[in-house]
């Protein structure tokens, strides 16, 4: 990410405000975007008056003068705020809710931020609670809700939850382009400037209070009610699914995507037929170009697999169920690498020279093999042994092989069919451990000869695969 193009000393500072049934506070919301300490011609002030049904119009007409009021029918969260992004045409771009007050200094704070952070493309802040009548509920909006602030990139930590609230954000208009219109699939706007914003540049976070989030009763997230929160998680789940099936290896940690994968199907699961919405199926549309999408990113799963890269298959084995959450082959394929959803994925992979080739069956048939191969070998030797089973999955190979292997601490692979064919395997291999193994055009070694041909085995070989996660209990 490079530096965006450097701001003005003095920036014009584009505000939206969003106003629906704010009759009891919207004067407060605009007196606190006019007592800024921002010079008044590098100032841009819309608010959009959201088909209220009570007296909301009538209460901004005292500052017709000072604010441009736009009156349009109820279209919800994003219909207000495309509308109100839609007028914007300053260096910075920011927004108050009309229930909701700005702390003074607040323009000041937040573009010197952005000033100092030129690669920056978005900067949020904590918050005060407040309630209706303007009482302090807590100091730290992030206190109050537990989301914590996110040093660094946020893409990992968004995959799991919304960790910026759009009452604290200020975001650079070079990139305005790329979060207006907000799309059908994302419900309101912070959430959506989060990622894409941070897909595009760094986000910077400014430790203070800048906003007062006023909490009444009618809120859609945070002081909303039980039932509320159910329906915006349900709501998200198009947004979640999107990011998703976006994300590219390299861009998230596996276990990030994972953990991703998890919030999404939660989120499914938030509405009407939660039994049925578990794994997503009958909450999102799935079309053939998602199928397409889908059977692409299981091809690119396997090929990463089959070159050691195990956080790039677990990434694109979620985006692929993302974009069709139905493919029960990919899911099932996802599942074995990964040790079942509620497990850790491997680790890290580790470098190993030197890769030995056996089949699981055949291990079964001559336990010597395995006990020779143990013997020899230790997790000090640069060498990794790959046990593959036809049919088998990676879990029935861990179980059937826990017993044999817990006396030694040698790098030890496990795998089935899916997703490492054979032939990809040998490829890959340098020796074959008994017979069967080396009708894949290995050099052979038995119990007998297995020191000797190992230790004269100097052929470099790719990196493969990390060590298998611990055999559960």
């Amino acid at each position: 990410m490079g530096s965006l193009p450097p701001l003005p000393a003095v920036p014009v500072v584009s505000i939206y405000c969003t106003a629906y049934n704010h009759e009891r506070f919207v004067a407060e919301a605009v007196e606190s975007v006019l007592a800024q300490d921002w010079p008044a011609d590098r100032l841009q002030f819309v608010v959009v008056e959201d088909g209220s049904t009570d007296g909301t119009l009538e209460a901004l007409q005292p500052y017709r003068d000072e604010v441009r009021i736009i009156h349009q029918e109820n279209r919800g969260v994003r219909g207000a705020v495309n509308r109100g992004m839609a007028e914007l045409t300053g260096d910075v771009i920011t927004s108050i809710s009309g229930d909701d007050v700005w702390v003074p200094g607040r323009i000041r704070l937040l573009v010197e931020t952005l000033q100092a952070h030129p690669r920056a493309g978005l900067v949020h802040s904590d918050l005060e609670v407040i309630d209706g009548d303007g009482a302090l509920i807590s100091p730290s909006f992030r206190d109050v809700t537990g989301i914590s602030a996110v040093p660094g990139p946020l893409l990992d930590a968004l995959l799991k939850h919304n960790v910026v609230c759009g009452a604290s954000v200020m975001q650079r208009a070079c990139l305005k382009h790329l979060v207006h219109p907000i799309p059908d699939h994302a419900p309101w706007e912070d959430y959506w400037w989060a990622w894409t914003l941070a897909r595009a540049a760094d986000v910077a976070y400014l430790p203070e209070v800048t906003c007062r989030y006023r909490m009444h009763g009618n809120n859609l997230s945070f002081g909303a009610g039980p039932e509320k929160v159910a329906e915006a998680m349900y709501q998200e789940r198009g947004l979640r699914r999107a990011m998703l099936r976006s994300v590219q290896p390299g861009d998230v940690h596996a276990q990030a995507a994972v953990d991703g994968l998890r919030a999404f199907r939660a989120a499914c699961g938030a509405g009407p037929g939660k039994a049925e919405a578990a794994a997503g199926r009958t909450t999102v549309p799935v079309t053939d170009d998602d199928r397409r999408q889908a059977a692409l990113r299981a091809d690119a799963g396997r090929d990463a697999l089959a070159v050691g890269d195990v956080a790039g298959a677990v990434v694109h084995g979620v985006a692929g169920l993302a974009a069709d959450p139905s493919h029960t082959a990919l899911e099932a394929w996802l599942q074995d690498l990964v040790g079942g959803w509620e497990g850790s994925l491997p680790s890290e992979p580790e470098l190993r020279r030197t890769v030995v080739l056996a089949d699981a069956d055949e291990l079964v048939a001559r336990p010597e093999l395995l006990s020779a191969y143990v013997a020899h070998v230790t997790d000090a030797d640069d060498v990794t042994l790959v046990v593959h089973g036809a049919g088998w999955s990676g879990r029935a190979l861990m179980d059937a092989f826990a017993g044999p292997l817990e006396a030694t601490d040698a790098d030890v692979l496990a795998t089935g069919d899916e997703p490492l064919g054979r032939a990809a395997l040998a490829a890959r291999a340098d020796l074959a451990l008994g017979a069967v193994a080396a009708t894949d055009g290995l050099p052979s070694c038995g119990p007998d000869d297995l020191a000797g041909v190992l230790d004269a085995t100097t052929t470099a070989a790719s990196p493969l695969l990390p060590s298998p996660a611990p055999v559960p209990a």
